[in-house]
């Protein structure tokens, strides 16, 4: 087109994608080129990313570390007392329908950095949180234990009842002290423990029914968001730590890397103050090596 000095003019162009969520992002370019009456020529260009996106969850993975100590008494906030990767698979009967079919949470444990023992559940509330979604149908809840190497502990399986309409309390480990050492793989330099065993709790619906999970309901730091509460009942002192207390962490993508023993959170992390005030993904900036992780510890 012919422009005047000064004048401007717009294009706009329409096109359809199609792929699957897994599909890398598609990107188009529009480049526009001008000549002047002297046959100078100028170029720019933009992009526009269009990255297809699931409407429902169906995987993700949290890990979650616990602070044990009395909310009245001292605490180093390491949250290594008990830490547990909780990874998730959810089944629906159309992609596009979010209409949930079974969900299945894998429980995998790695590290205790206690004195204390501990119960851990993971509690489904008949009433969640407000915004968190709530599971509409009964079903058949399937409880399994597979030892360090893998292999199914049958003797252990337990098949309950679901009910939607109540809380549904899962006991997954007894004891934390009957899965993992005292100060098991908190202490840098020390060997690696594998757990004793992990746990896979299955709940297939018995009417599929809609449930739709964001993003955001997964990376609030005390867990408001989960649609489960994962409950530790401190044995040796009575307390709880439930969801939504400070004394429990929850970092999306099972990326935390747990403190060393007695090495508080606020002096490894960048992003976590003494007040323990989050910033935004603050697990995915730089930490000072005081973890488990094979590197020497150094403190700012």
């Amino acid at each position: 087109t012919s422009l005047a000095v000064g004048a401007s003019c717009q294009f706009s162009i329409t096109k359809f994608i199609s792929g699957v969520a897994s599909d890398p992002p598609h990107i188009n370019v529009f480049t526009a080129k001008a000549e002047d009456d002297q046959k100078n020529e100028a170029t720019d260009d933009d992009q526009a990313t269009v990255k297809i996106i699931r409407p429902c969850i169906d995987q993700f993975g949290l890990t979650i570390g616990y602070e044990d100590l009395p909310e009245t008494g001292a605490n180093d906030y390491d949250y290594n007392d008990w830490v547990v990767d909780v990874e998730g698979d959810l089944a629906f009967e159309d992609p596009s329908s979010c209409n949930l079919q079974k969900i299945d949470l894998t429980i995998i444990p790695q590290a205790r950095g206690a004195a204390y023992d501990h119960t851990f559940h993971l509690v489904f509330p008949a009433v969640p949180p407000a915004g968190v979604p709530k599971f509409q149908s009964n079903g058949t809840a399937t409880l399994t234990y597979y030892d360090q190497n893998g292999v199914l502990i049958g003797s252990r399986t337990q098949v309950s009842a679901f009910d939607a309409s109540k809380d549904n309390n899962f006991t997954i480990f007894e004891k934390t002290s009957n899965v993992l050492s005292v100060k098991s793989n908190t202490i840098q330099g020390g060997t690696k423990e594998d757990p004793k065993m992990t746990a896979k709790l299955s709940i297939v619906f018995d009417t599929p029914a809609p449930f739709k999970l964001i993003f955001e309901d997964l990376i609030s730091p005390r867990g408001e968001g989960l649609f489960f509460d994962p409950h530790l009942d401190v044995i040796n002192t009575g307390d709880t730590v439930n969801r939504g207390d400070f004394r429990l962490l929850v970092v999306p993508e099972a990326e935390y890397l747990w403190p060393e023993e007695k090495i508080a959170i606020y002096n490894v992390y960048s992003g976590v103050s003494n007040t323990l005030v989050f910033q935004t993904d603050w697990w995915l900036l730089p930490h000072n090596d005081c973890v488990y992780d094979d590197k020497p510890c150094v403190l700012p």
